[in-house]
């Protein structure tokens, strides 16, 4: 209210993509090999602080419900830790879901890597930065129709509506198929080079400062 919208600038955050390159595939090897899980198998993930905006209930009981739908051997992994952890782990027992809960851990772009699904159920997101680097990894995403997360993912990711356990199970069904998840894959790299670098980042800020002293200079 009272703001011109053509003076508004939208600088998007830039990843430094240099720490998803050289990544050693024996890395992702073992991380799968520490989740029992092989090479065909289905690995869904997520990363962040275990809080209540990340809804990660919702997310154990989308799992349990699509792991009683499917044939395919599937694992979820959940790196990260916070308040709800202990409750987390005992509502995953109660769904008698299997859920490597993995705690606080530094090797996020290894782990973005051995995910085959990123998986973001929050309620509430301002950017959504883990959404770029799940893209840097070339991993497939779900999340939800929250914050800014539309404007992030655009059509890189399948968006569905928070606290629905039942279409992120959905979601979860569809990224079985291995074209389809490629799809994905390809929108997610695609659209964080084309938007989210950090060169552009910082061609976009510069542009802002450039325009802000030749508006000045006018007056």
């Amino acid at each position: 209210r009272g703001v011109n919208v053509d003076k508004i600038a939208v600088v998007y955050y830039g990843l430094r993509l240099s720490q998803f390159e050289g990544i050693d595939p024996g890395k992702i090897t073992q991380l799968r090999a520490d989740w029992q899980a092989g090479e065909n198998d289905l690995v869904f993930g997520f990363v962040g602080r275990l809080v209540e905006e990340k809804s990660i209930d919702t997310l154990l009981s989308a799992y349990a419900e699509y792991v009683a739908q499917t044939r395919r051997k599937t694992h979820l992994v959940i790196a990260g830790d916070g308040p709800l952890r202990e409750g987390l782990i005992k509502h995953a027992g109660n769904l008698k879901i299997d859920v490597k809960f993995l705690g606080f851990r530094a090797d996020v772009p290894e782990l973005m890597s051995a995910f085959d699904v990123f998986v973001l159920s929050s309620v509430t997101e301002g950017f959504g930065l883990v959404l770029l680097e799940a893209m840097a990894a070339g991993t497939a995403i779900i999340t939800t129709n929250v914050g800014a997360i539309p404007e992030v993912v655009d059509d890189s990711a399948v968006v569905v509506n928070p606290r629905r356990p039942g279409e992120i199970a959905a979601a979860m069904r569809q990224y079985e198929n291995e074209e389809f998840r490629h799809a994905f894959e390809i929108r997610g790299t695609r659209r964080l080079q084309d938007n989210f670098s950090l060169d552009k980042m910082f061609a976009q800020t510069d542009q802002v400062y450039q325009e802000a002293i030749k508006n000045r200079t006018k007056a």
